[in-house]
């Protein structure tokens, strides 16, 4: 009646991110945030997020110019989750991923690579692909996927992930579970400065790191 000017309150409706300490999408500094969000062939809501890291050194946890500090007290993050880039390899939150979750109820879908049926909130519950830096864009294919959720055929999505020292990235994702190996990889090149971090991973420690070999 106001020729769409006005914003009616009380129809906000939040997906992701119901409250501070739900795992959610942790903004942690002014850039690898939010992308984009859009709608796969299947009616599934898909959205893109950077990850979280500063982006002028490597970030491997306790970064000063993130917000790392107070978003470990605030309980934006947990102590697992203080490692800077190599969040966006971890199945454990949403930072470097893209996201694919039922457009009604925010939940993941069982049709995910990583659903967890007893979990349907968890991060991983909601994982479509992992490993990127700053896929602040991203666009669809029109008629590339199925049109029922339960097949987990959304469609074909081509992600302008931002560069760091070498390579602006185009990637094409057509399937859930993709790794586009960030930071370890930028592009097809080995990111040596990651690499070569021992940084352990709290959410899925490795039981054979104290035996002879590994």
């Amino acid at each position: 009646t106001t020729n769409f000017t006005t914003t009616i309150s009380e129809s906000r409706k939040v997906l992701v991110g119901t409250d501070i300490a739900d795992l959610s999408f942790p903004i942690l500094m002014s850039s690898h945030g939010l992308g984009t969000l859009i709608f796969g062939e299947d009616g599934t809501l898909l959205a893109s997020f950077g990850d979280a890291s500063a982006f002028e050194r490597p970030d491997i946890g306790n970064n000063e110019k993130t917000y790392v500090e107070q978003a470990l007290e605030d309980g934006i993050i947990r102590a697992e989750d203080n490692v800077g880039a190599f969040k966006a390899q971890q199945t454990n939150n949403l930072a470097g991923k893209i996201i694919r979750i039922n457009s009604e109820t925010g939940e993941g879908l069982p049709s995910n690579p990583f659903y967890d049926e007893n979990a349907p909130n968890a991060p991983r519950s909601k994982i479509w692909a992992l490993g990127l830096r700053n896929p602040y864009r991203f666009t669809f294919k029109p008629e590339s996927g199925a049109h029922d959720p339960s097949i987990g055929q959304p469609g074909t999505f081509i992600i302008g992930d931002v560069g760091w020292g070498k390579w602006e990235e185009l990637s094409i994702l057509k399937q859930g579970g993709v790794n586009f190996g960030w930071p370890f990889y930028e592009g097809h090149q080995h990111r040596w400065q990651y690499w070569s971090e021992r940084v352990s991973n709290k959410a899925a420690k490795n039981t054979m790191a104290d035996k002879g070999g590994c």
